[in-house]
């Protein structure tokens, strides 16, 4: 519905799910478009994470940002939009927050801010269903 709205809209610029992972998808929109883009560590949103999946996995707290990543099967929305039409976003739609987790840059590198402020190339990984 989110992905209808904002096509009725004419909101977005570009718009993915993220089944494959979020860095992977994010390459493949930025490729396409021809940009790079930063992310931001700290705005990126934790993923829920079921307690029976952390017992059997042993999954450490340091890792919830590599799950928010490089996981898949999220069936979540990437989308850009212009920082115009940021504006028009709401907070939340039908009750599950949006999120600004970065901006698009020029050229084609595709960085992440750590929380402590250090910028790297993300790291560019996920399911591949052709591979």
């Amino acid at each position: 519905k989110l992905g209808e709205w904002l096509s009725r809209k004419r909101l977005a610029t570009s718009m993915i799910d993220i089944s494959d992972s979020f860095a992977l998808d994010l390459s493949r929109v930025c490729e396409a478009s021809g940009v790079g883009t930063r992310i931001y560590e700290r705005q990126i949103p934790a993923p829920q994470i079921s307690p029976a999946y952390s017992r059997k996995f042993r999954l450490p707290a340091d890792k919830a940002t590599d799950l928010a990543l490089y996981g898949g099967d999220d069936y979540e929305l990437l989308f850009t939009v212009t920082p115009k039409q940021a504006r028009k976003l709401p907070a939340k739609f039908r009750g599950v927050p949006l999120t600004q987790v970065g901006e698009i840059t020029r050229g084609n590198k595709i960085s992440l801010v750590s929380k402590n402020g250090g910028e790297s190339n993300l790291e560019i990984r996920g399911w591949d269903p052709f591979a």
